[in-house]
């Protein structure tokens, strides 16, 4: 559902939907998030990058050029370096650093890990949930534990523990 609305920050935040505890991504788990190096805008476009580049690139040269040999006045090379490269550069910096922009473990409100390392994260969930139970039984409240996996891969039957509560 996202974090953010028009009017508010958090207005989709679980704790704002009755939850009284959360722990866990905020967002959709994209494969921006992962360590595998895999983009989501550079999976559809993949020859983004390079082409970006080019137009920073050409944009510079291009400016210098006109600059150099006096074609146009300091407020063209400007403007152009405004409409070329800064918007270029803009996108560049987004994709390259989705990750660590968008890529967030939340407890509650406050984040906990940006950004997120995926290695033994669905034990730590396991972990969280296990507190959440133990807590319960001290209380002794009634209570809904929903918990959704983030990160769900096929594994070999010699690689399986059992995990007990």
């Amino acid at each position: 559902m996202g974090l953010h609305c028009r009017s508010k920050d958090f207005c989709n935040h679980p704790l704002n939907h009755g939850f009284d505890f959360f722990y866990g991504i905020p967002l959709t788990n994209m494969k921006d998030h992962g360590d595998d190096g895999e983009k989501v805008v550079i999976s559809q476009f993949k020859l983004l990058n390079p082409i970006l580049l080019s137009i920073i690139i050409g944009g510079f040269i291009t400016s210098w050029l006109l600059f150099h040999f006096r074609i146009c006045g300091c407020c063209g090379v400007i403007l152009l370096l405004l409409l070329l490269i800064f918007p270029a550069s803009v996108i560049l910096f987004v994709v390259n650093n989705f990750k660590f922009m968008n890529s967030m473990l939340l407890r509650n409100f406050e984040v906990v890990e940006q950004p997120i390392r995926f290695k033994n994260f669905t034990q730590r969930l396991v972990n969280e949930g296990k507190d959440f139970l133990e807590k319960r039984q001290e209380d002794q409240k009634p209570f809904l534990l929903m918990m959704s996996w983030i990160q769900v891969s096929f594994w070999k039957r010699s690689e399986l523990r059992m995990v007990s509560f």
